[in-house]
């Protein structure tokens, strides 16, 4: 599923439309993974295959901040 933005410019009094803006899911979270990184205390993304949180019965996210 893409991400999707909608805006418009006002140019000399008159309102048109600049478009669509679709960003893949895998793009965005490049991005979003990138950002974390350059937080304080951030060290690494964990890739979710943690064994002890399935045999625990855990639900555990793909990708996040560890």
């Amino acid at each position: 599923m893409a991400t999707e933005a909608v805006g418009s410019m006002s140019m000399m009094g008159a309102s048109e439309p600049l478009g669509v803006v679709r960003v893949a899911r895998q793009v965005l979270t490049t991005i979003l993974m990138n950002s974390a990184l350059q937080v304080p205390g951030v060290t690494r993304i964990a890739q979710g295959n943690d064994q002890w949180s399935r045999l625990l019965g855990r639900e555990i996210p793909k990708q996040g901040v560890a």
